[in-house]
């Protein structure tokens, strides 16, 4: 499922909300794949979809394992529901949220720490991989190692996408210490 596309003006909150809207019955909730890439989306679509995700009827819950939101204009706060919005897609839909795509965004350490702490599930089965792509976002040396630490601490398999993130030795130390949990 593609959100819609905005003719030289960026994707709001407003515009996301019709667009639900006018989703047929059961779309939102059979979605496996959400695709919002460069659609100049800021936090206030975030917060949009992660309230319409959350208020599907718990008979038929999110199908959801993929969101792809790179290329936007995501920031920490953003990140923090999209967090929460994870953490609650799991309690609704077991494994939930598979992959999450934020690169080229404006994520900082904050919105990274978020992400590690609530994207990756404890104790995942073998077979389970999780993605979290950051790339080309200024996480910092502290976003980085706040992602190590909770690969670490839930023993979660993940391909990481940490490219050009500020990261320096310290943070390559501490991907090194978790290296047993990425994939």
């Amino acid at each position: 499922l593609e959100f819609p596309e905005c003719e030289d003006e960026p994707l709001d909150g407003k515009r996301l909300g019709l667009w639900l809207n006018d989703l047929r019955a059961g779309e939102l909730e059979s979605a496996q794949e959400l695709v919002a890439d460069e659609r100049q989306a800021d936090d206030t679509v975030i917060t949009t979809l992660s309230a319409a995700l959350q208020a599907v009827p718990r008979s038929r819950p999110p199908q959801l394992r993929v969101l792809d939101l790179s290329g936007n204009a995501i920031s920490d706060q953003g990140c923090i529901v999209l967090a929460e919005c994870a953490t609650a897609l799991r309690r609704l839909a077991g494994p939930g949220l598979r992959a999450l795509l934020l690169t080229r965004n404006q994520v900082g350490t904050a919105g990274a720490q978020a992400l590690a702490n609530s994207f990756f599930p404890a104790g995942s089965a073998a077979n389970e991989e999780y993605t979290l792509a950051l790339s080309e976002n200024p996480i910092g040396d502290d976003g980085v190692a706040a992602i190590a630490a909770a690969l670490q601490a839930q023993k979660c398999l993940a391909t990481l996408s940490l490219s050009d993130v500020g990261c320096s030795n310290r943070g390559c130390r501490a991907l090194t210490a978790s290296i047993e949990w990425i994939c």
